[in-house]
């Protein structure tokens, strides 16, 4: 389940957040802190791989709705290198 922040003691850091929609594609982004000094966030070491998971669907175009696909990810922030779990 996904909770805010603030109701795990945290703060709010992601800044640049930023969405599109062109040719049946859509496009989030955001920028977050390496190190948020939460108490509940790890620290982002951009040289080691990081877990990114996609959820996703393809009948759907709503944030809210379950996504009917999903994927995880071990991507190296450095390098953008990756790789599929």
């Amino acid at each position: 389940e996904h909770k805010p922040d603030e109701s795990l003691g945290g703060k709010r850091q992601v800044t640049n957040v930023f969405g599109s929609e062109a040719n049946g594609y859509t496009e989030i982004g955001f920028s977050m802190p390496l190190d948020s000094g939460d108490a509940t966030d790890r620290k982002l070491d951009p040289a080691a791989e990081t877990t990114v998971l996609f959820a996703y669907s393809s009948t759907m175009d709503n944030f809210r709705s379950k996504h009917n696909y999903h994927a995880t990810f071990k991507v190296n922030l450095a390098t953008g290198k990756y790789r599929r779990q």
